[in-house]
């Protein structure tokens, strides 16, 4: 059975007998009966939109799409088309539920990052959109989604051509006599893999919020709006880390190629066991996206960034 346009064709459907004898109420002359069918239809079509956006900021945001120049400026119309579609959305949700009487429809779980990053409805507000429990998510409240554990770097071929692998570059950069270009190497592609991981958790964010259809709320439109911005910023931050990362692999891959020498002096210092699965940049960028997440390893020294919760300070202003 195909999903309902909109949340409200359930209650639609008791009252008219099929969303299609709604829609056609639209060629009424009582504009008690065409209004509201054309603010469902408009509904409608603003879901679709939305779905077409959340698949193209998906795939223009995607691990690894980057350093790539414009995708920036292909990224921006993008997300602020997302933003004023969900204000339009809710503006013409309270439309609808004004016009036929309908009550609020119930809200969905959102299926987080994290579960422990939830909405909170604003003071004197009569909606809530805090999350219910996610669905996948077995019973008990000290229950944790495990961060990713594929690669979080476009970059992770090429590092493990040159070195081996991940978990051997780590070691080796760890040892008293690394290679400082290897040591720089590490930390950049740790930096890169944090800032990864902080984008992930802020498209999952944006298209939980937009799917999760929470209508005619005010503190939910905000909510979207400054996951929105984070993460425009974010994606910012991840391609200038990928360009430095980039810089510095091509050096590598260069000195490499005129030198096998070298190439094979950078592995001398390898220790003779391997490191633990699970420990190195995924948990710690695990851990600078959610609290929650320090259940699965330990810190790293490479540089974290943090993203702020939802409704720690006022949003910015994106609706141009």
């Amino acid at each position: 059975m195909p999903r309902p346009a909109t949340h409200y064709d359930t209650q639609l459907i008791k009252r008219f007998g099929s969303i299609d004898a709604f829609h056609a109420l639209r060629n009424s002359p009582d504009p008690a009966e065409w209004s509201p069918a054309l603010d469902h239809i408009r509904l409608t079509e603003n879901e679709k939109t939305l779905e077409e956006l959340r698949s193209r900021l998906w795939t223009l945001t995607a691990t690894g799409n980057y350093p790539r120049t414009g995708l920036i400026a292909q990224l921006d119309p993008v997300l602020n088309d997302m933003s004023e579609l969900v204000d339009l959305r809710d503006d013409i949700a309270l439309s609808l539920e004004q016009r036929l009487g309908l009550p609020a429809p119930e809200h969905e779980p959102a299926h987080m990052f994290d579960p422990h990053w939830h909405l909170t409805p604003a003071i004197g507000t009569a909606r809530t959109t805090k999350a219910g429990p996610l669905s996948h998510m077995g019973p008990g409240p000290e229950t944790h989604t495990p961060p990713p554990k594929a690669a979080l770097s476009g970059f992770d071929a090429r590092i493990e051509a040159l070195v081996g692998d991940l978990d051997q570059l780590r070691a080796l950069t760890d040892q008293p006599q690394a290679d400082p270009a290897l040591r720089e190497l590490n930390n950049s592609h740790l930096t890169l893999s944090n800032a990864e991981l902080v984008c992930l958790f802020y498209r999952m964010r944006i298209n939980a919020l937009t799917n999760g259809r929470w209508y005619v709320d005010g503190p939910l439109v905000t909510t979207i709006c400054q996951a929105i911005t984070a993460l425009e910023t974010h994606i910012t931050d991840r391609d200038d880390h990928a360009r430095a990362l980039e810089q510095r692999l091509a050096q590598l891959e260069a000195d490499a190629a005129r030198d096998p020498a070298r190439a094979a002096a950078l592995m001398s210092a390898a220790p003779p066991t391997a490191v633990p699965a699970g420990s190195g940049d995924r948990c710690a960028a695990a851990q600078a996206v959610s609290p929650a997440a320090q259940h699965y390893g330990s810190a790293t020294t490479a540089e974290t960034v943090t993203p702020t919760p939802p409704n720690a300070a006022p949003a910015p202003e994106r609706r141009r």
